[in-house]
């Protein structure tokens, strides 16, 4: 009966010690080179433009980013889709800029410029642009 127990309590140290080597390893791993990196897969990238000060659908500006290649424009419901085939570093911002490309027919908006991160383009974007005021 004390062989049994004192057998167990072998095991358990053994084990304890184990996880603890292991995690050692992992500690120093991780230390050395990083932890590994997140990769997302875009297929399409996908959202809207509204205005900022009304909140209504912006329609015919163009909305870029030329690290995605993506060149798109809105539709009446300031929708835009476009596809594309990258992959991105999860935690690595993309660059887009939107442009009022039709500023007579749909009133003048400022150029805008926004980073959003890799993680975020997985669900719809929504941008927003201001309109001009002549003060």
């Amino acid at each position: 009966m004390l062989s049994k127990l004192r057998e167990k309590k072998r095991l358990w140290k053994r084990a304890l010690f184990g996880s603890f080597a292991a995690t050692s390893v992992m500690f120093t791993f991780c230390a050395c080179y990083g932890m590994p990196r997140e990769y997302v897969e875009l297929e399409k990238l996908e959202g809207t433009v509204i205005d900022v000060e009304t909140g209504d659908p912006v329609p015919g500006v163009q909305v870029l980013s030329r690290g995605l290649g993506i060149d798109a424009i809105t539709d009446n419901a300031g929708c835009f889709v476009d596809s594309t085939d990258r992959i991105m570093d999860m935690w690595q911002p993309a660059d887009f800029a939107v442009r009022d490309i039709d500023g007579v027919e749909n009133g003048v908006y400022e150029d805008t410029d926004t980073s959003i991160h890799a993680a975020d383009l997985l669900s719809p974007l929504r941008l927003q642009v201001k309109p001009k005021h002549d003060d």
